[in-house]
């Protein structure tokens, strides 16, 4: 009967182990998982006041449908109409431009203080055409997001010098959905104060400089809590089995 029970209670812990340790391999592969690549179709090329830019660009918008969401990708092309502005320490540019869909809007300004510039404000934009949700079922008809922390973005160079960077710069958005700027490739020259057309020298992004994503604590916290109780489980099982088993029985 003692080797019964005990048996009894080394397959309780076994099962338990087994749940515990496949949940922390599912987190793990949560955690591990390669990231969704997004890819933009063009490499696009603006010229417009003062301003070069060439970019390969898209915008993640995470759209409502009932209760799920839905990402939607808007990849910035070559036929957006540009415009823009340029003082002696200020200038922006706007990029607009329709999918049958919607009207978008991408907007990008900088500011130039002592021996560099740097952008300072990055916004975003989708108005739906003919009152229409932004998306099959959706909720939004608008969507306006914005980053106003230079820290941020990261994108700034030396004063009559232009930046570039040839790997992902992922920025995300303050709005009331989930916005994410995702530049793939970049060459910007805001200040080109003698329009002549051609990027100076540039200050290149650093390899493997990625800029800060929101951490993930939901998950974590989670299977924090499921562990603690798999092991109050398991510590449980273990001394219930001992108390059921007789006493008299124990050194045979």
């Amino acid at each position: 009967m003692a080797a019964k029970a005990h048996a009894t209670t080394s397959r309780g812990l076994y099962v338990f182990i087994f749940i515990g340790l496949n949940i922390v391999a599912a987190y793990e592969e949560h955690s591990l998982a390669a990231p969704e690549i997004h890819t933009a179709t063009e490499y696009v090329h603006f010229n417009v006041s003062c301003i070069l830019l060439d970019v390969s660009c898209s915008i993640s918008v995470d759209l409502h449908v009932g209760s799920m969401v839905k990402s939607v990708n808007y990849d910035l092309p070559q036929n957006a109409i540009p415009s823009g502005n340029c003082t002696s320490k200020m200038s922006y540019i706007t990029l607009d431009w329709n999918n049958g869909q919607a009207n978008l809007s991408l907007s990008m300004a900088f500011k130039e203080e002592e021996k560099e510039w740097e952008m300072y404000n990055l916004n975003f934009t989708a108005n739906s055409v003919n009152n229409q949700p932004l998306t099959t079922n959706g909720t939004e008809k608008v969507v306006n997001a914005s980053l106003t922390d230079p820290k941020k973005m990261a994108i700034k160079a030396g004063s009559q010098k232009s930046f570039k960077c040839n790997q992902e710069l992922d920025i995300a958005l303050q709005g009331t959905v989930k916005v994410i700027v995702i530049i793939k490739r970049i060459q910007l020259q805001p200040f080109d104060d003698n329009q002549k057309g051609s990027f100076d020298d540039a200050d290149v992004c650093a390899v493997g400089e990625k800029l800060a994503e929101p951490v993930d604590t939901i998950v974590p916290t989670v299977v924090g809590c499921v562990l603690a109780g798999l092991i109050v489980i398991l510590i449980f099982t273990y001394f219930v089995g001992r108390c059921k088993t007789p006493a008299g029985y124990q050194h045979m």
